[in-house]
């Protein structure tokens, strides 16, 4: 993981051309950065659009996801999937979540 971060969906857009098979753009506004720490405020990551065992993801606009990426070096972009990341919602169980993921990442 060369990403992991906190952030709210700003926007998203298709991007066919992606030579990854990654067909959809979505860039967050950063509310945590874990790693690094010193992230830019807005960070964009690449992935497939849709569900199922290809991973993909249907990132919403507005709501807030745990965040964790990789940077392909032959591309220069990050990507993520369902499978690297998780939906937060106000449970109890998300809080914990952030909390254990907050002390871990000292360790990143």
């Amino acid at each position: 993981t060369s990403a992991a971060f906190l952030g709210t969906v700003a926007s998203a857009a298709n991007i066919p051309e992606d030579t990854q098979e990654a067909n959809r753009r979505t860039t967050f506004l950063i509310k945590k950065a874990f790693k690094p720490r010193n992230m830019r405020r807005t960070f964009s990551v690449r992935s497939t659009l849709g569900d199922g065992a290809n991973c993909g993801t249907d990132f919403r606009r507005g709501e807030t996801y745990l965040i964790l990426a990789y940077r392909d070096p032959a591309t220069g972009f990050h990507y993520t999937s369902a499978c690297d990341l998780r939906y937060m919602d106000n449970s109890r169980e998300m809080r914990a979540l952030i909390k254990a993921f907050t002390r871990a990442s000292s360790s990143l």
